[in-house]
């Protein structure tokens, strides 16, 4: 995992997730998720710090297949809950804040209506555990 960081492969990660051709871009969500689900705190931090919270939120606004708007959902959910751990050591919890600056609230009230029941039903999974 560490190498993955030192590397950089993870800006690659990121950079793939805008691609054009779908496959490419679930692929590199996918791998996105991945490690920021099985990531520690630190790496977790480095990637909201280069933006992949604000690009998960991005594609889950603009994108209209229903299971890259999942993997995005996946991996915001994942990026937030390492984020909870600032809330418990009394800091200000950086993943929440960057989440709300790019929209993310009105990207989830968006996404309450989409026609996918798993899209909403996800959506509404973050919104009791982590803003009730």
């Amino acid at each position: 995992m560490s190498s993955i960081v030192q590397s950089n492969l993870f800006l690659k990660l990121l950079y793939y997730t805008q691609s054009t051709d779908a496959k490419v871009q679930m692929e590199a969500l996918n791998s996105l998720v991945i490690l920021s689900t099985n990531s520690n705190l630190e790496i977790a931090s480095i990637l909201a710090k280069e933006g992949a919270i604000e690009m998960l939120v991005n594609i889950a606004w603009i994108n209209s297949c229903a299971k890259i708007i999942i993997m995005a959902i996946d991996g915001i959910q994942s990026l937030l809950a390492h984020g909870k751990i600032f809330k418990v050591i009394g800091n200000v919890n950086h993943f929440m804040k960057r989440f709300e600056d790019s929209n993310g609230i009105q990207t989830f009230e968006k996404l309450l209506e989409h026609p996918n029941k798993e899209i909403r039903d996800r959506v509404n999974a973050i919104k009791q555990e982590f803003f009730n």
